[in-house]
């Protein structure tokens, strides 16, 4: 009982992060700023909003007791192209460890079709940073920083794809240039073999060219049809209309380019709007009203976006080099992830949840039945029956952001949370 009177929270927030690091063979031993010092502050920075880095450096010592960091050593770590590499190493370790954590924990959402046993699913997509204050300009202009990243739909965590990287005269590198780029490892995600990898994209990942090549090595995208992709359709392909799953799918329908390899198109009507949407992958093994699904479920990324930018307040890169932007969006997805495996242990270890979220989510819900119903359509059961949070709410950050910040414990924080979670203040 002692020992968890004792227990900081910051003991517990930190812990995964701690565990990966002690495991680490590339970490070396730096007298005036440790590897475990530059995760820290660069995660940290991330959950206090800290616009300045001058700021922030001048902060540590009263964030982390017995810190002292001077603003060029801080800078200079993250211009390291060592420091990146340990960032990154450490980043995806943390990444399986919590998708490990979270599933063993009966936390797949997914886990009950069987179809995607052998599937990996993802959102990914890109994310505008603002220029830093010292950003070379191109053109005469300072230009946005854009990153690619990966929310894994069955955990719900992030994780960091690449920079899309603007130079000389290039006002921007285009997302698809730089998928076409990569290794195939690194879209697989980390995927066994024997797995396949889906990615819910938007449309600018339509390239059929590209869709071949990665179908070979068992990436599937499923995107939204573009109005002028002019496909010629090649006939229809049977699915189980009895599945309720199925629900509200238009047609499932084998189409093409004039020349390539064949595609699938799913149109499908939404019930409670009417509107109906064109789907586009290479995948024609899962049930259409899956397809059609998982490409809805890439609405939390966006939702992770807005967390990132609107309630943790990162708008704009840290600095100007290649490495520095790489190593930020790494913290960016740290920071998501540790806070990801905070509030699941909040859930099972005290029964905390984000009861008004919840509710929240459950009045969307009855709305979009009655509108359905109005118009004589059903709700889809795979959209009705799914619900999980899609970011953590202002209230549990601004909690995280104090409690780190006075060094409370663990049961005076959890004290404190619960009530914040139960209804908005006042």
């Amino acid at each position: 009982m002692e020992s968890i009177k004792k227990l900081k929270l910051s003991d517990r927030f930190w812990q995964p992060l701690e565990s990966v690091v002690r495991c680490s063979r590339s970490t070396r031993y730096c007298r005036s700023y440790e590897d475990e010092a530059h995760l820290k502050s660069g995660v940290a920075r991330v959950l206090h909003g800290r616009d300045s880095g001058r700021g922030w450096v001048q902060s540590l010592s009263l964030y982390f007791a017995g810190m002292s960091l001077g603003v060029g050593t801080f800078f200079d770590a993250l211009r390291s192209k060592r420091r990146l590499a340990f960032v990154a190493e450490m980043d995806g370790a943390l990444v399986r460890q919590s998708d490990a954590a979270i599933l063993d924990d009966g936390g797949d959402p997914f886990a009950e079709h069987k179809e995607l046993e052998k599937f990996h699913v993802y959102a990914t997509d890109g994310h505008s940073l603002g220029a830093s204050a010292h950003e070379s300009p191109i053109q005469g202009k300072k230009r946005a920083v854009n990153h690619i990243f990966s929310l894994n739909l069955r955990t719900h965590t992030l994780a960091y794809v690449d920079l899309c990287n603007a130079q000389g005269r290039q006002k921007k590198e285009h997302e698809i240039k730089k998928l076409k780029s990569l290794e195939v490892k690194t879209l697989r995600m980390g995927a066994p073999k024997g797995i396949k990898v889906i990615h819910a994209y938007d449309p600018a990942i339509v390239d059929y060219g590209f869709w071949s090549q990665c179908k070979r090595s068992g990436i599937y995208f499923i995107t939204l049809e573009k109005a002028n992709c002019a496909l010629i359709k090649c006939g229809d392909i049977d699915y189980d209309r009895s599945d309720p799953r199925n629900k509200g799918v238009l047609a499932n329908e084998m189409v093409g380019p004039s020349a390539g390899e064949a595609l699938r198109r799913v149109v499908y009507e939404d019930a409670e709007s009417g509107k109906t949407y064109t789907f586009l992958t290479a995948e024609m093994t899962l049930p259409p009203g899956i397809i059609a699904f998982l490409y809805k479920c890439r609405w939390d990324i966006e939702k992770v976006f807005d967390q990132n930018k609107n309630k943790l307040g990162e708008n704009k890169a840290w600095a100007k080099s290649q490495t520095a932007k790489k190593q930020h969006a790494h913290f960016i997805c740290i920071a998501h992830n540790l806070m990801r495996v905070l509030s699941m242990t909040l859930e099972s270890h005290e029964g905390i949840t984000d009861e008004k979220s919840r509710q929240r989510r459950d009045m969307r819900k009855s709305t979009a039945g009655r509108k359905a119903r109005i118009n004589n359509r059903t709700i889809n059961p795979l959209a009705a029956r799914f619900d999980r949070p899609t970011q953590r709410c202002l209230q549990f950050i601004r909690w995280l952001r104090l409690s780190l910040s006075k060094n409370l414990s663990y049961s005076q924080a959890v004290h404190d949370l619960r009530p914040l979670m139960r209804s908005y203040l006042k």
